[in-house]
């Protein structure tokens, strides 16, 4: 869709192109808040980089007042690392070995978790392919916000978009359900039964996609069978 986008800014590039498809205006004020995009129907799109959980807030007011909201958050399927040194001159440029997926994405989506039936709320995880750009220190630095447990020789100073892969569009309770394999849904299923039918890459979220989906009212907890609760589809 995208080859290439210069800008240095993930969440303001999102942001023009999701303003021009859905012809709507950028940072309208609405109740206590700023909404990143209002489009011409008066519904909100939120662009979030970080943990969509950070917006419980805009989503409690916006299905407050009837008000439809999305959240577009980027899913890095791939990301090149370009490292400057403090001349801005390129020393290196390597892929992450890191790969990420709307499983991976669930962790930052739990305080969200009483929205997910409501059909004015939707999330859209938008896979990516993104540049992140680091600047290389002489010596082992901190973070302004104090948040590395162990100093590292480099920080941040962006990320690009590269490319747009697609779109995974969450609205309402079967979109949501779609997260567990298919032949697990008539019956009771464990997360053991749900990470063993998921592969490897996404075996490992089994736990907090069934933590969300209980919390969002969309499964039901019938009983412990050893370590492992036993849940069922809601009805």
């Amino acid at each position: 869709m995208i080859n290439t986008y210069n800008e240095s800014n993930l969440h303001k590039t999102l942001k023009i192109l999701y303003a021009q498809k859905h012809n709507g205006t950028t940072e309208i004020p609405f109740k206590n808040f700023i909404a990143d995009i209002i489009d011409e129907k008066g519904n909100i799109i939120e662009i979030q980089t970080g943990a969509p959980s950070r917006l419980k807030e805009k989503v409690r007011v916006a299905l407050e007042n009837k008000t439809e909201i999305t959240i577009v958050h980027p899913v890095a399927l791939e990301k090149i690392i370009e490292t400057y040194d403090e001349n801005k001159k390129l020393v290196s440029k390597r892929k992450s070995p890191k790969r990420c997926s709307v499983y991976s994405a669930l962790d930052g989506l739990t305080g969200l978790a009483p929205f997910l039936s409501d059909r004015k709320f939707t999330v859209i995880f938008l896979e990516v392919i993104i540049c992140e750009q680091r600047i290389k220190t002489a010596e082992p630095v901190q973070l302004k916000n104090k948040s590395r447990h162990f100093k590292k020789a480099w920080y941040k100073t962006g990320k690009k978009l590269l490319e747009i892969k697609g779109e995974n569009v969450f609205n309402g309770k079967k979109s949501w359900l779609s997260l567990i394999p298919h032949e697990l849904l008539k019956g009771e299923f464990s997360s053991k039964d749900v990470r063993e039918k998921l592969d490897k890459a996404s075996s490992s979220y089994a736990n907090v996609l069934l933590w969300l989906l209980f919390h969002g009212g969309l499964i039901n907890f019938i009983r412990t069978e050893g370590r492992f609760k036993i849940y069922s589809i809601k009805k």
